[in-house]
């Protein structure tokens, strides 16, 4: 296969790369277009890790959505009306967190 098609060897790798990680997801509980939700959102996509999946939670019929194939986001919520982030990695979550400098150390660890 690799003979005949060696473009496709760096694209095999980074599945490999993939398979051997446990993928993180962040969840932002947040109104869409307001600045905390738009600030929490472009922490989360600054953040290098090719393995994170980072999803939004509007209230609204996003998070229904998304809560039909994942049905824990029917129980994540705001903290005190602002948007809120949710780290998670291999099924369980970390505290929720509402300021973008704390979203952004638990990142880095």
């Amino acid at each position: 296969m690799i003979n005949g098609q060696p473009q496709a060897l760096p694209l095999m790798v980074s599945a490999w790369q993939l398979m051997q990680r446990k993928p993180r997801q962040i969840v932002i509980v947040g109104v869409p277009g307001r600045d905390d939700t738009r600030a929490m959102m472009a922490a989360a996509h600054s953040a290098y890790d090719p393995g994170k999946i980072v999803l939004l939670a509007d209230n609204g019929p996003n998070q229904a959505y998304l809560a039909y194939a994942l049905p824990f986001l029917n129980e994540v919520t705001m903290l005190a009306g602002a948007a809120t982030a949710y780290v998670c990695k291999d099924f369980t979550c970390h505290a929720p967190l509402n300021s973008v400098e704390a979203m952004e150390e638990r990142l880095r660890n």
